[in-house]
């Protein structure tokens, strides 16, 4: 559920929302709906969980990084920064 959540942008109150939570209740009636405060410890985990798979494929990637780097002022004098890493792996 956590994966879902997280794949198409939704809130971590989603599995609060009643029709959710009756559909997961349909689909598999001895289901345990995490609370929102579990869904966010779930992120927490996926994140960490994620990260450390990154840093090991960018490790693998030795030379093989590239980092763009594309600053910007908007209207309002606000500064912004963006980078971008793209790098070659095993695959």
């Amino acid at each position: 559920l956590s994966r879902a959540i997280i794949q198409h942008g939704l809130s971590f109150s989603f599995v609060k929302y009643k029709w959710i939570r009756e559909l997961l209740l349909y689909l598999h009636t001895r289901l345990k709906i995490p609370s929102r405060n579990t869904t966010v410890s779930n992120h927490r985990r996926i994140f960490v969980e994620e990260k450390y798979k990154l840093k090991l494929a960018m490790r693998r990637a030795q030379n093989k990084i590239c980092l763009i780097v594309d600053c910007w002022t908007c209207i309002t004098q606000e500064g912004y920064i963006c980078v971008t890493t793209h790098f070659v792996d095993v695959n």
